[in-house]
């Protein structure tokens, strides 16, 4: 048996699971802390910064502070995201799913990071899976083809 994983925010080792040892964090805290669910790759390749050159970078993953309730007494943190799939219910009579007309706040899609230069500040984006990105208008999405848009003006 394999020695239980201690949370690198709490200290604690109750809530982690084996598959959740690669993000080292354990689900109170990643929920408390608006982080992301699984560990993600990081999209940069490793160079220095593009305007300094300096080569010391701070990779964040960025999040959002919200609050919630009435009287906006419940406040969070959670993952920043270029967008949100959309929720589902299954059908009366085929038991299939199909989307409905309003976004799943608790599945986001495109997830954004930074990376931050130490000395000049510069920052760099970019999206964790681009590439399940959901596009179209209910997602505030449009897709652009580069490759027919003809020669630059």
């Amino acid at each position: 048996m394999s020695e239980p994983a201690v949370c690198c925010i709490c200290k604690s080792n109750q809530l982690i699971a084996d598959d959740s040892r690669q993000r080292g964090y354990c689900n109170d805290c990643r929920d408390a802390f608006g982080l992301w669910p699984r560990a993600v790759p990081s999209r940069r390749p490793p160079t220095a910064c593009a305007r300094c050159g300096h080569e010391q970078l701070v990779r964040c993953q960025v999040r959002e502070r919200s609050a919630s309730g009435g009287d906006r007494s419940s406040r969070y943190l959670a993952p920043l995201a270029v967008t949100f799939h959309r929720l589902t219910k299954l059908r009366l009579f085929a038991n299939q799913p199909r989307p409905r007309s309003e976004p799943d706040l608790d599945n986001p899609a495109g997830l954004l990071e930074a990376h931050v230069c130490r000395s000049c500040g510069f920052v760099d984006w970019y999206v964790c899976a681009p590439d399940e990105i959901p596009i179209g208008p209910e997602y505030g999405t449009e897709l652009i083809d580069t490759a027919n848009a003809g020669a630059p003006r």
